[in-house]
């Protein structure tokens, strides 16, 4: 999900024309889930905890990418960049824990 949304920002930031652009509001859905996950988890765990932290992170970094497409902002190439590398660090990291 992060890398084909970082590859969205990317093409964006480029200059090609993306259509819709009010369907990546829909990112909001999953972010306002993850903050209110993140909430949830650090009244239980405590607010220092590592994984309430990484949830609410995680929701605002989809907030920011949702309203950063909406408003066609300009973020340059490093914020796309980020977004498609942590998405590949995502998926290997998934690979190297299964195998």
């Amino acid at each position: 999900m992060l890398t084909i949304i970082g590859s969205a920002l990317l093409a964006d930031q480029l200059g090609y024309i993306l259509p819709y652009r009010w369907a990546f509001l829909v990112l909001l859905i999953p972010a306002a889930a993850a903050i209110a996950d993140g909430i949830r988890t650090a009244t239980t765990l405590g607010w220092r905890n590592v994984h309430a932290l990484a949830r609410m992170i995680a929701g605002g970094l989809f907030a920011a990418i949702g309203m950063l497409m909406f408003f066609h902002l300009n973020t340059g190439i490093i914020l796309p960049a980020v977004i498609m590398t942590l998405g590949a660090g995502t998926v290997a990291r998934a690979l190297i824990t299964r195998a």
